[in-house]
């Protein structure tokens, strides 16, 4: 009931902010209002309004306490028997797997994921480029591939069979034959962890790991695709695509040794 003339920074205060905090956790009012300010935005560009009365609004104006991050709901611990779901899965589901292990082993994002096509992976030269539109930071992220993921992928590819195509999606939805939406995508992963964990808890596992191999912060932090400064770029540029492959060698090799090296061409052809 409230005009848009009336908006402001107290009334969005008292109307929405206060009222969704007593329900709700302080992360997802957070989303909630960015969701606010979004649909303001995209009215004023499509000049459905003639001003934005929240574009200047910023979380910390209604919030001052931190949001503290989400526990993981996976560790170090947890590593040999998640490895030994996904090996012993993987013949009647390879997408899924698949895609949980692309992401357990460089520690992507669930989207620039699922997007991945085979036209951005080259096993020849050992890359996986993600293109930037597909990215959260929107700028192009080069992966390395090692040995052991450009043999899993040969696995994977042998393993859907009629479904590969050289210019088609990586992820092949079953029912639809398309790429994996977001919602088909998070759905296979409920499914997969029963709930248990969430695609984000791969990544947040591949960092961890990271940390106990002692790969270097900003190398994690490359490899995470993360928004850095400039100077730490231009700090570690000469040899960041060599740092990038030897971490992610050591982490593979860690991944191997915890049960994925039972996943091979012998085990899906067995």
């Amino acid at each position: 009931g409230l005009r848009i003339s009336e908006i402001s920074t107290s009334a969005i205060d008292d109307q929405m902010m206060w009222p969704l905090q007593s329900e709700l956790s302080l992360s997802y009012v957070h989303s909630c209002l960015r969701v606010f300010k979004m649909a303001f935005t995209q009215a004023h560009k499509l000049k459905l309004i003639a001003d934005n009365p929240v574009a200047a609004m910023r979380f910390t104006d209604f919030v001052s306490a931190r949001i503290k991050p989400k526990p993981a709901r996976l560790n170090m611990l947890d590593l040999p028997e998640l490895i030994t779901l996904l090996v012993e899965t993987f013949k009647q589901n390879p997408t899924t797997n698949m895609l949980a292990l692309m992401m357990l082993a460089h520690g992507t994002r669930i989207g620039e994921t699922r997007l991945a096509r085979w036209r951005h992976i080259c096993l020849k030269q050992k890359v996986w480029i993600i293109p930037a539109e597909n990215t959260k930071t929107r700028s192009e992220h080069v992966l390395p591939l090692t040995d052991r993921m450009c043999e899993l992928l040969s696995v994977y590819r042998e393993a859907i069979g009629s479904r590969y195509s050289a210019q088609g999606a990586l992820f092949v939805d079953r029912l639809t034959n398309r790429g994996l939406s977001e919602q088909a995508a998070l759905g296979e992963f409920r499914r997969l962890s029963r709930g248990q964990w969430s695609s984000h808890d791969l990544r947040k596992l591949a960092r961890t790991g990271w940390v106990e191999l002692g790969v270097d912060f900003l190398i994690g932090e490359m490899l995470l695709n993360h928004n850095m400064s400039l100077m730490a770029e231009t700090y570690i540029n000469t040899s960041a695509d060599d740092l990038k492959l030897d971490a992610l060698t050591r982490w593979h090799k860690r991944l191997d040794d915890s049960g994925l090296c039972a996943l091979s061409q012998e085990t899906i052809s067995a």
